[in-house]
Formats: structure tokens, sequence, C-alpha cells
């Protein structure tokens, strides 16, 4: 029976390296008549002791075994009472996304294998040295190449003598798994030692010495041949061994060590100027009821529009208000948008001079935003940037960050004195509000400012609002007598006590913004009004209805900035990943929190640390599952002590503009299957967990994020493939995986841009159909401009149920690695339309992939500029692309941005329709 093409080979030696001493102290190859025999010296592997329930499972060189009981441990007892060694090796096959080998009760020994690193620990007589080594590479020094599902070959080798310990992966190795300078002293175990996480094992090997790099390699061959260990050097056997990966980068350092198609055009040398690029982007394709509202623009237009001149240009560029208008304009008419005009923090001189300069960029702004009422007006203001003087009050910066107001402002100590805390007053909870009220006055008078141009409302305010903090500790709170006994008639604790302040504050300062007639009918927000992170941050609870509120839900608005590819499971610091998110979430939707919106960004640092487009893509779909209905996208240019990040200016917006697209595109997904983002029930079947795991189905890599909602009999399954680095090769682009869906295992691909489905189980037959088959995995400069549409997605029937829409697999009910979904045309209710917009003026032909139950006619209809009809004649039960005559002519003249709709009517024949597509190519295999 032959095992996969990969295998992990663990290697445990200890003596001189002589080939004599090249034979194991014990092997297990688990294909004796006793399983779990020892062919070398008889003894057994004890399952008994902790209640394995081992089964045989199928490997590369015969029989291996698996437990289902993560708290198996398969005792070998080797190393027992074992002390003096000089050096070791373990060897063995593995397959699973996990495995562990240590002595206990205590740990000296430790060889592990988890999500997304790999520890070889030991204990010498005279240190204990803990060796990481994080799987963010490619290759064998990726996790995705562990934990792929294929069988193995490890070896984890230690030599006293020489001072060193090394790790090989299926007959390699590279640096970053050889460690020197060790203790040379002897290695010291325990009492016991074994196997735990048993998923897949196989040709365990233990050695009393340090195995050589020739019979590693030997053995790697041996079991790619489906053969056993064999312990005599063949000198025939090749010295290295065939497999995918030769090496393992751990740096990205020149531009081959990641994938080119991953980086705007041109990279590291930008070709193509940021306005230019997202006006080439795709378009992203909302139904004809789009349910989502609009996304807030936090990129800073003053940088976002600039152009630096040349190939990858390094500096400011030039501030062009036209430019400017042109990058403001494109978002808010294509990519679902607010206009986003500043508010000016000048005093009323200044900002009604710039305001009405047409040469300026909030002049040029603002004449836009007054000649399309029709686009929705955003704006965003920052009280720790206020200056009161401007409105006429007396000092330059805000009054909450002041330290020198009268002492009843501050909490005091039992001697009536302000009380210091890392060298500074803190506001009292019991304070009067007026001070408040002048900060929100003096934001009012900026907003009053910009209003006197506008001649028209500002639909939304956000305010930064990062003035308050963490929540404040309770013996800082109870320093204060007053508010100590406050405290204590409210019952709250300190979080609740902070959520209840910074409520107070935060409300005072809206409504006194809002008194101002203009601004009351405008949506309000502030930044981080969340439960996520919520033992850092005040109560969430008694602060949620502070922000305005959408579909009669006071959105939550905590921020998702991983930063990094490997951030994207939990969180480092301030970026926060999934897991993060997903903790806060669960807290708030049992608030009635069921949509948020949340701060976005893939991060603002160098573009080889930022999340490329596809992971940021992917990562947005799983907000999406979380309730996501908009978000507030943003990018900061931000300087630290050394001025800016490369000395030289702002990053360049032709490296960072994708991340104005992919929420986009995550937002035209849910819009399809709206119903299950409002309405549906988040499963979380591994609720009790790590907070990584809140929301997550299991999959069968650690790497896959794999959620589903639930509506009745339908569910809504997203997946992504997350790697941890960008280099290339560190991760899959897709890949198929599984899922228990009730009593059913469901069987899908998943990619690195994610992948949406719908399941439904409400008819006889299972459907199954994807709603972003079109997303690709390069950035967004380098996808299709052809339109292939799933027929199952028409624009103007959200996630229609299974009368229209028919799948068949070729395999097993649930099996939907390979598939097909198509309409009925016959179970049309009336049309089922489908809209594009070309990028580009040109011609265009039009294709159906259909069949019929013998010879049918299909009725096609497009409109846009010219109203065209075609009949198109089917047959055959084969799937087969036709042609559509149009008009006696095949091809039609479009428009550049002029929507076009086409229309499939119902039809009494039985005719199933695929897919759809529009290009330019007059020429598609038939």
């Amino acid at each position: 029976m032959m095992k996969s093409a990969y295998t992990i080979f663990f290697v445990l030696l200890i003596s001189p390296l002589l080939l004599p001493a090249q034979k194991p102290a014990a092997y297990y190859t688990f294909d004796e008549t006793t399983l779990l025999k020892d062919v070398i010296g008889g003894n057994s592997l004890n399952q008994d002791m902790y209640s394995c329930s081992l089964q045989t499972t199928g490997s590369v060189s015969g029989k291996g075994v698996s437990s289902d009981n993560d708290n198996c441990i398969l005792v070998s007892n080797f190393f027992r009472n074992g002390t003096g060694a000089r050096a070791f090796t373990i060897e063995f096959l593995f397959r699973g996304k996990q495995f562990l080998y240590l002595s206990f009760p205590v740990f000296n020994l430790k060889i592990g294998f988890q999500y997304a690193f790999c520890d070889f620990n030991t204990v010498s007589a005279s240190a204990k040295d803990e060796w990481r080594i994080p799987l963010n590479g490619s290759g064998i020094g990726s996790y995705d190449y562990w934990a792929d599902g294929n069988w193995h070959h490890a070896v984890f080798k230690a030599d006293a003598a020489a001072g060193t310990k090394e790790i090989w992966i299926d007959g390699q190795t590279i640096p970053a798994f050889k460690k020197d300078k060790l203790p040379r002293s002897n290695f010291v175990f325990d009492r016991s030692d074994g196997f735990k996480w048993v998923k897949g094992l196989d040709e365990v090997a233990f050695y009393n010495a340090a195995l050589s790099d020739d019979m590693i390699r030997q053995h790697a061959n041996e079991i790619k041949a489906g053969g056993h260990y064999t312990f005599i050097r063949n000198t025939k056997v090749p010295d290295r061994v065939a497999v995918e990966s030769e090496t393992a980068n751990k740096t990205i350092n020149t531009p081959q060590s990641v994938d080119v198609k991953e980086f705007a055009p041109g990279y590291p040398n930008y070709s193509v100027q940021a306005t230019d690029q997202l006006k080439a982007f795709a378009l992203p394709r909302f139904p004809e009821k789009n349910p989502m509202n609009r996304n807030f623009p936090w990129l800073d237009i003053s940088y976002l529009h600039r152009e630096l001149p040349g190939n990858g240009g390094k500096g400011f560029g030039k501030l062009n208000p036209q430019k400017a208008v042109e990058m403001v304009d494109e978002m808010a008419s294509n990519w679902n948008y607010y206009i986003e005009v500043p508010c000016l923090r000048q005093d009323s001189a200044s900002a009604a001079a710039t305001y009405r300069d047409p040469s300026s960029l909030a002049g040029s702004l603002v004449r836009y935003a007054n000649a399309h009422p029709e686009l929705p007006l955003s704006t965003i203001i920052l009280q720790a940037q206020n200056r009161p003087v401007h409105a006429g009050f007396d000092r330059n910066l805000p009054y909450v960050s002041a330290q020198d107001l009268p002492d009843n402002y501050y909490l005091r100590g039992s001697n009536g004195k302000p009380v210091k805390e890392q060298n500074r007053k803190w506001l009292s909870p019991l304070m009067p509000m007026d001070v408040i009220q002048k900060d929100a006055l003096t934001a009012q008078f900026y907003l009053r400012q910009l209003t006197h141009v506008l001649k028209r409302p500002i639909d939304i305010i956000n305010e930064n609002g990062e003035v308050f903090g963490h929540t404040r500790p309770e013996s800082l709170l109870q320093s204060d007598p007053a508010v100590k006994a406050h405290m204590l008639r409210t019952g709250y604790s300190a979080s609740r006590y902070s959520g209840w302040f910074l409520n107070k504050l935060d409300s005072t300062y809206r409504a006194t913004i809002q008194g101002y007639p203009p601004l009351r009918r405008s949506s309000f927000s502030f930044y981080n009004v969340t439960a996520v992170n919520s033992m850092y941050w005040p109560d969430y609870a008694i602060r949620k209805n502070v922000n305005s509120a959408f579909n009669n839900i006071n959105y939550s608005t905590p921020d998702f900035y991983p930063g990094t590819p490997r951030n994207w499971r939990l969180a480092a610091g301030s970026n926060n990943g999934y897991g993060a998110l997903a903790e806060g979430r669960q807290k708030e939707m049992a608030m009635g929190v069921t949509l948020f919106s949340p701060f976005i960004s893939a991060g603002w640092g160098k573009e080889t640390d930022n999340v490329r487009p596809a992971q940021w893509l992917g990562l947005l779909k799983s907000m999406m599952m979380l309730g996501a209905d908009f978000y507030y996208v943003g990018y900061f240019n931000v300087t630290g002590p050394n001025g800016w990040p490369d000395g030289a200016g702002p990053n360049d917006p032709r490296g960072y503009v994708y991340q104005v697209a992919m929420p986009v595109y995550a937002q035209e997904t849910a819009a399809r299957a709206f119903e299950f983002i409002s309405k549906g029930t988040l499963l979380d079947p591994q609720k009790g967990k790590d907070r990584a795991y809140t929301f997550r189905l299991d999959g069968q890599k650690e790497n896959q994020l794999i959620m589903a909602r639930q509506l009745g009999k339908r569910y809504l399954i997203y997946g992504s493939v997350q790697p941890n680095s960008n280099l290339m090769g560190n991760g899959q682009v897709e890949e198929s995986t599984s899922i228990r869906i009730g009593n059913q295992t469901i069987r899908f691909n998943i990619r690195r841009q994610g992948s949406v489905y719908v399941l439904d189980l409400s008819g006889a037959s299972p459907v199954f159909y994807q709603l972003d088959s079109w997303h690709q995995y390069e950035h967004p400069y380098f996808w299709k401009q052809d339109f292939e549409i799933e027929a199952e997605n028409p624009d103007n029937i959200n996630t229609p149920g299974n009368n229209l829409i028919g799948t068949e697999t070729g395999k097993s009910n649930y099996d939907f690695t390979s598939f097909t979904s198509y309409i009925k045309t016959s179970s049309i209710p009336d049309r089922v339309s489908y809209r594009f917009i070309p990028r580009k003026p040109g011609s265009l032909y039009c294709y159906v992939r259909a069949r019929a139950n013998g010879s049918s006619t299909l009725p096609i209809q497009i409109s846009g500029g010219n109203n065209m009809r075609a009949s198109v004649a089917v047959s055959g039960k084969q799937w087969k692309w036709y042609r559509v005559d149009l008009g006696g002519n095949y091809k039609w003249q479009v428009q550049e941005g002029q929507q076009q709709t086409l229309e499939i009517r119902r039809t009494a024949a039985s005719i199933e329709v695929d897919k759809i597509m529009i290009t330019n190519n007059s020429q598609i295999p038939l």
C-alpha cells in the first residue's frame, strides 16, 4: 500500500557517528501481526495507559496508526530514566496538522508541531535549551507544507559532543532548522515519554546516535518509494531528495522572493499611478437592490491622490486638486464610498478662504460635493486635535487633555488635591461637563464653517475619539473618596464605571455638536465603540448606543488592523486579527448588535509586510460573516521619531491603492447574501475553545478559516486559506477542505481570496453554488476584464432557491470539489438579469454555456446603449458554449462606464444555463 508523496522523519540518536551505529535501538513499522511491536528489540508501544484506542490507516509504506482522542499518549518509554545520553535521533512519518513527542511528567524533551511553529526543546546536565522555529517561510519552512495532508518524513537529532540540534523534513534541512553552540553536556530525560496528538504516525525509529545526513536522505528516498528503512548505507541512493521545494526562504529580500502578481504593476518600481489603477480595476458587481451602506474613506485624500514622478519614485508627489477630485469621483461613483470633504481645523477667516478657493484641495472637493448631491457626504473630526481658541475660548489645546483645570475636574485624594498617576492628572467621572461642551462647540465651529459653503447636508460625521484610552484601574478610581462612594452606590466594576464615564463624555460631546440644526440629521459615529478586547477598553454594553443607528442597529466600530499576514489569526499588541474580532463580536451579538462597521486596514508599512490583496479580501469576507455591513477604510501615513518611514516621504499610493477596492469586493459578496448576514445564525461549533476558534468550523488545516451561517435549511459557507508570510510558496492559493454540517461531511474548495457558497438543503437534493467565483488571487490590476457570470447569481434575485437552481457533482451528494450549478429557465419567475459595466469602449461578444433536453430556443435581451434581442438554439444534454447572435451581428459596441443588462426570460422548454461570458474575444473555444 503506497503512502502519499511526502513524509516527515523524526530521528533520535545517542552515539558516535559511525556507519555500524546507524541501526536503531527501536523501530516500529506498524505492519507486524502485533501492531505496536518493536521489530528490533521486541518491546511494544503502550496504547492502554492513556486510552489511545488506535486505528490503522493507510500510509506510504504500509500501515500507520491514528487516534481520534486528543488526550491519547502513545507511550514509548524509550528514554525512561535516561541520563548521560550524548546523542539521540527520533525519526518517523506523520500526517496531520499537529503532533507532539515529550518526556513526562517533566518535559525535559519536547518535540512538537502545531500552528505555526515547531518546538525542539532539550535539557542537558548543565542547561535547558528551548528552541521554537516559526514556520513562516516557504517550502519545508512553511506550516502549509507540514500540514498539507500528505505523509511527511521527519528527523529530529541532537548531538551533545558537537553542540548541535537539527531538524530534517522529507530528506531536507535548511539553515533555520539547524542550531549550534549548545552546551556539550549529556541530555537528561524523565520517567516516561511518548507521542501525543496521533493523527497519523508510522515508521518510528529511535537511535542512540545522531543519524548521518546521508542515511536521513536514504530513508527519505526509501519511504518515497513505498518501502521501509534500511540501515546499511546504499551509495546508489542519490544524496538529495526530489521534493516540491528545494529551498525555504525566511526573508523577503528580492522581488523574486514574492509573487509579483500580488503587488501593484511594476513592483518594486511602480509604473501605474494610483488613480489610473483604480479606474482599471474590475468593478464590483452589486445586485440591483444593494442593501449595503457606503464605506467611509479614512484614507486621507491629500496623500492618496498624489502622483510620484517616474517608476518607483519617492517623496510627496505634487498636490493636485483636480486629480484628488478624479479619485474621489471614482470612489463615490463606482466603489460605494461616501464623498469625504475635509473639515478644516482653522480660524474662520482662513477656513473660509480655503473652502472658497477653487484651486485648493478642500475648495475643489466642496465644489464637487455641491455638484453631486446624489452622492452621500462624510467628514472627519478629531477632538484630540481641536484648538478651542479658534472658537473664541481661552486655550490652544483641547480641554479634555488639559492639566491646568480647577481641582474639582480631576480625581482627588482624601487631602482634596488632584491624584497623579503616570505623572499626570486624571479627569473625574463626577466632573462638570462644561469643558467637554467647549470641546464640542469647537468641533461644531469647524463643522459650521464647512456647512456654510456646502449647499447640501453632511450625511455622516465620524469622530476619531482617541482621548479616553483604556479602562481606569480600580485603584485609581477609588483613590478619590467621592468617586469610590459613587462606584459603590452604582455597583459597577471598574470597566463598567469607566464605560459609564466615557459614555457621559461622548454623549455630551455628540449632543452639543448636533445641537446645531444643520447637523441634527447627520449620522454620527465614534471610533472603537466595541466589545473587542474588552479586557482593556471601557464597558461596551453601557455605551453601545452612542453611535447613530443603521438598519435600526447602533453599529459597533472596532478596528481590524492585522498589519502583517502572520497576525491574521489572533493579535499582536494593537494589531487585531480574526480571533480578537470574533470574540468581541460574540459578545456584541449577544447584546443584539447583529451588524457592525469596523475600521480596517491591510497595513500602512512596507508593502512586503502589508497583507496582500487576496489574503485581505479573504479576511474581509470573514468580517462579512461576523456581520460587517460597511467599513471605515483606513490608511495612515504616519511619521516616527526619525520622520517618514523611507526617509523621503509618505508611502507611494501606487503601492496601497488596492486597499480601496478589496472592502468593496467583500461588500458585493455580502450584498448577494444579506439575509444570511442580517437574519441567519452564525454557527459556533468550537465554542469554549481559545478565541482563535470562535465561530470557526474545523477544516483540514489550522490556516483554513471556515465559517457558516444558517437560515432555516440553507447555509452560507465561507472559507479561505490564510498564509502567515508574503513569501512565495508560504501557502496554497486554492485547496480542498471538508467540514461537518449537521450529520453530513461537506467537501469543497477554498481560496486565498475567500470562497463563499450557498448550500440549500431544503429540497430533495442539495443545491450548492458560489457567490464570488470571479474574484482572483492577484492584485486587482491583473484581474480579467472579461465578465464570466455564474447564471445562478442573477442581479434581480438575491440567493434564489432550489426551485430555480440545480447542482450536479458527478461525485457523492456532498462532495462539491467539482460541481456545476445552473438555472432552470422553466422555473424563472419572469426574468433573470445580469448587469455589467465595461471599463473600456469597444466591441463585445456574448456566449452562454447551456444544455437542453432535446432542442429548444433560449431568448436573450441586452439593454444599455442599444436594445438587442437574440434567440439561441440549444440542443443536447451535454454542456456546450453557444455564441449569441445579437440582431444578426455577433458583436455590439459599448461605451466606457455604460451599464449593460442581459436578461433571460422564462421559457416553457427545459433549458439549463450554467454561465454567461461577455468578452472582447470573438472566438472562445465552443
